[in-house]
């Protein structure tokens, strides 16, 4: 059987964890983790050029790849809104899932000035 969430992009990281622990609850459940980062890259944006945006989703690349549900869970919530970045709480939820995780793969695109990103996690 399969569901969807959808997760408020404002949901506070203590409230993503918890979700994500829900998700988590069946053992044969698996997650398909869906969110934007920013929509800042470069004047033909949808959200207009921001230079924070390229630092702010190289990090959210690394900690993807890096599986890292601490410092996923220390994104900043204004900063992810104010680069247009729906995905903050989407990735939040996927930290409160119980690991241990290791990041296998993650790829970052920006086409048409909106960055997506792509990672899978695996338990070691």
């Amino acid at each position: 059987m399969s569901r969807v969430e959808l997760v408020p992009p404002d949901l506070p990281a203590s409230d993503c964890v918890s979700f994500g622990q829900q998700l988590a609850s069946s053992p044969e459940s698996g997650l398909l983790v869906l969110g934007d980062g920013s929509t800042r890259h470069g004047p033909r944006s949808p959200g207009s050029d921001d230079e924070r945006s390229g630092p702010f989703d190289s990090l959210v690349h690394s900690l993807l790849a890096n599986a890292d549900v601490d410092g996923l869970l220390g994104l900043d919530l204004d900063l992810a809104r104010e680069l247009g970045a729906q995905g903050r709480a989407a990735w939040q939820v996927l930290a409160g899932v119980p690991g241990p995780w290791r990041g296998s793969s993650a790829e970052f695109f920006a086409p048409f000035g909106v960055g997506y990103h792509v990672a899978v996690w695996e338990r070691p």
